[in-house]
């Protein structure tokens, strides 16, 4: 559809069902791109999720610290002078500088957004964790997404948000016990 300049164009997918990794979801997506910013809109609802294999990564990164913690402490290399290449086998991981900005937030001014994200139960984790909802919101380049949950039987709602402040990205996590 042609209004003046500007041309609408809307893409919508709805009541799609499947399996994403063994993980049963319901989703639908819809987008509007007659806009200056994109709308998108959707809702993710899974049954299930096995949370065996990411608990088992982490199980074996633990496993992997303290094998290499066990081995004997190397005495220190000097460093190579300036100037020098450094052997890539040698050259120990960069240190992340604290004050460098590694989050932007810039993505979310681009554009609008409401997804519904449900997810019945998460189950091989090392407590109960079911009945996981967040409505993420995106406007005006800010996401906040009310989110509840039952974990170890006990449900919480709170709310996470990302937000500019100050030429700054801002996080917000609010979570308590619901009475």
């Amino acid at each position: 559809v042609r209004d003046g300049d500007r041309v609408e164009l809307a893409n919508r997918v709805v009541a799609l069902e499947g399996e994403v990794a063994a993980t049963g979801l319901t989703r639908s997506f819809e987008a509007d791109l007659s806009q200056d910013r994109p709308i998108l809109n959707g809702k993710i609802d899974i049954r299930s999720i096995d949370a065996g294999p990411l608990f088992a990564a982490i199980q074996k990164d633990e496993q992997d610290l303290s094998a290499d913690s066990a081995q004997k402490e190397q005495p220190e290399e000097e460093s190579p002078p300036v100037g020098a290449t450094e052997d890539p086998k040698t050259v120990s991981p960069r240190k992340v500088d604290l004050d460098e900005s590694v989050l932007t937030l810039d993505p979310l001014g681009k554009l609008d957004a409401r997804f519904n994200l449900t997810v019945h139960e998460v189950v091989n984790t090392p407590t109960s964790l079911r009945d996981t909802s967040l409505e993420i919101l995106i406007e005006n380049g800010a996401l906040t997404a009310p989110v509840s949950v039952t974990f170890a039987e006990v449900p919480f709602k709170g709310e996470l948000r990302l937000a500019p402040e100050d030429g700054e990205p801002r996080i917000g996590l609010r979570l308590g016990a619901a009475q």
